[in-house]
């Protein structure tokens, strides 16, 4: 069996190949998780790493990172890729482990958080105990970059209800995936967002529901402080556009204080 056929079958024959199949388009973000690891000049943690979107690109350029994630499928999604490219091995470590939990014994120069997963943990306390625990794995001085979706509540508000269409994909593997939302719930007062991911192969249309917070950039500042994470630089976007009322993300480099 050819490589590329090895891969049509990793990434369509599980929950998490479907999840590395649909998220395949995304890779605006790649360059600015490149630069960190450059500048961090060592290991690099890749939290909440799913399927190894950024793990395989970073490892691809040479560095090591050791890849967490709480989902063994997802875990299982990059140990397979790192079998399949053998140049890979040595680069990679992949863990199961739930980040609020999360002790791997050491500290590292980097640990990166991206493609918007700090939202997944809803409650604050969990949100503390995950940044808690980012800083207790960084050495001092450490670098820490994450992005968040900047929050625009009252926006979401207005189009509850409401599909509103993403990109369209054209997967090599001959899939053309058409991406789409569904906002059901907006919480303005919690930062509580209930939405649902569309997904159109073509045949089957498929439906994964989410529940998420969004921050705001004050209270970002302040839970960072509180976990002694030290703001950098914020941005707007990955080119380091300035952050302001019209962007669409914030994200975030920080060093260990």
């Amino acid at each position: 069996m050819s490589d590329d056929a090895v891969r049509v079958e990793r990434t369509t024959g599980t929950p998490a190949g479907r999840f590395a199949l649909e998220h395949a388009h995304y890779a605006e973000d790649l360059d600015h998780w490149r630069a960190i690891a450059r500048d961090a000049g060592g290991e690099v943690l890749d939290l909440g790493a799913a399927t190894g979107r950024v793990t395989l690109a970073l490892a691809r350029d040479g560095h090591h990172v050791t890849a967490v994630d709480h989902d063994p499928g997802m875990i299982d999604q990059i140990i397979l890729a790192t079998r399949i490219e053998r140049d890979l091995a040595g680069h990679v470590d992949a863990v199961v482990a739930d980040l609020r939990t999360l002790d791997l014994g050491r500290r590292d120069p980097a640990a990166i958080l991206p493609m918007n997963t700090l939202q997944a943990f809803v409650a604050p306390d969990d949100r503390r105990a995950v940044l808690r625990n980012v800083r207790g794995h960084l050495e001092p001085g450490g670098l820490f970059a994450f992005d968040v979706v900047m929050a625009d509540l009252a926006a979401l508000t207005d189009i509850v209800g409401e599909v509103i269409p993403g990109v369209v994909h054209h997967d090599p593997s001959g899939v053309t995936l058409r991406h789409g939302a569904r906002f059901e719930d907006v919480d303005p007062g919690t930062g509580t967002v209930r939405f649902t991911i569309l997904i159109d192969d073509g045949g089957t249309r498929y439906e994964r529901e989410h529940e998420v917070h969004l921050f705001s950039p004050s209270e970002l500042v302040e839970l960072l402080a509180e976990a002694d994470l030290r703001v950098l630089a914020v941005h707007g976007d990955f080119d380091g556009a300035p952050l302001d009322d019209m962007s669409e993300r914030q994200v975030y480099r920080c060093e260990a204080a």
